[in-house]
């Protein structure tokens, strides 16, 4: 094919880039929906970087050769390979608002390797830093939807709209890689029709579900098994279950794969969604974990965050959460609760509380989030 991106002799392919961290801490940008995380130490938790993945698998699908680097798990590869290519027609850099001028650093470092190409950063929050990135990395393209697909696009100067989820190619993890812990991430569905005050995954992918069909999302989750055999497959759904004809559909779909079609799995939603038919059918369809947003018991609390609607949910909500987490324990599936602290509304006392009963069922542990006050949650224990 012509490739309309070459714009010197020695350049080669599109780059997508995910950057360093700083000395002494961990990135993990997917973390929170794709806002990022920074933790203290080196080799902290990172999930794969699936919104470059996504671009690779759209870029490839258009026939460019596409080199991916992740600075965070690879970083020694990504050097060598940095070093010996030289230059490219274009590069996207994942960058996250809680590193950002460390990212746009880095972004301006990549720039230098594609002389007059197209350079984009991509990440989400990215709109009210537009300032901070043209002053950093001035001329670079600014992508801040909530997939990978919508910077590929900006390199290939098309329009941003990637269609329709069920027409998005599937994400290509031959170009990122999956850590050690092979764990390869996954999306039915994206965002969340919640009103929760504390919840990042809405800034990141909105309040509006957007849904893959039952067929589209059984069918990337049979080929990525098949191709790359992870050890487990990570349902990043914000709310997995949301739809819950079509979530029961999904897993028909995956408890019917061939043998080297299927791996275990886990998944995030919570409490109010785990009714007996969905436990049965994450149960018999090989989940492996189940990450359980109970966040407080106290009514009080609720209500202030908008985590329930009305009084009578908030009375009724203790009651849902013990059952939901009963019935998974008899199902024999592996709950994580997460529970959080410094909500409006509560009590050291009925934190506490809300720990000691919950913690009957957890395994291995709650994990506790501390509530965010003017910015996304961070994880405290």
């Amino acid at each position: 094919m012509t490739d309309h991106l070459a714009v010197a002799d020695d350049a080669s392919g599109i780059v997508l880039v995910n950057p360093p961290p700083p000395e002494g801490k961990t990135v993990n940008r997917e973390g929170f929906g794709g806002l990022g995380v920074v933790t203290a130490g080196g080799g902290g938790f990172v999930y794969p970087s699936q919104r470059l993945a996504e671009a690779a698998g759209l870029l490839r699908a258009e026939g460019y050769e596409v080199l991916g680097l992740d600075f965070v798990l690879r970083a020694g590869s990504a050097r060598r390979a940095m070093r010996r290519r030289g230059m490219f027609h274009a590069a996207v850099v994942h960058v996250s608002v809680n590193n950002l001028e460390g990212d746009l650093d880095a972004a301006r470092d990549v720039r230098d390797r594609v002389p007059g190409g197209r350079l984009v950063v991509t990440g989400v929050g990215l709109g009210a830093h537009a300032a901070m990135i043209e002053e950093r990395c001035a001329g670079a393209l600014v992508d801040a939807g909530v997939t990978g697909y919508g910077a590929a696009l900006r390199v290939l100067d098309k329009d941003a709209d990637p269609g329709a989820p069920d027409d998005w190619t599937d994400s290509c993890w031959e170009t990122m890689p999956l850590a050690s812990s092979r764990r390869l991430p996954i999306y039915h569905g994206r965002g969340c029709i919640h009103g929760c005050d504390y919840c990042p995954y809405v800034i990141a992918t909105g309040r509006r579900h957007v849904l893959r069909s039952p067929d589209r999302t059984a069918r990337e989750f049979a080929a990525q098994v098949a191709r790359h055999r992870p050890k487990r497959v990570v349902f990043r759904d914000p709310v997995f279950g949301l739809d819950e004809q079509g979530t029961l559909e999904l897993l028909a779909r995956i408890g019917g794969l061939g043998r080297r079609e299927r791996a275990r799995f886990e998944i995030e939603t919570r409490p109010e969604l785990l009714t007996a038919e969905m436990l049965e059918a994450l149960s018999s369809s090989g989940c492996a974990e189940i990450k359980l947003g109970v966040e407080t018991l106290e009514p009080a609390a609720l209500l202030a965050s908008g985590r329930v609607s009305d009084e009578s949910e908030a009375g009724r909500y203790a009651e849902v959460v013990e059952a939901a987490l009963a019935s998974a324990h008899a199902h024999g599936l592996k709950v994580r609760p997460y529970v959080m602290l410094g909500m409006a509304g509560s009590t050291p006392a009925g934190h506490r509380d809300t720990c000691e009963r919950v913690g009957r069922w957890a395994e291995p542990d709650v994990k506790v989030v501390s509530y965010p006050q003017g910015g996304a949650p961070g994880v405290v224990g």
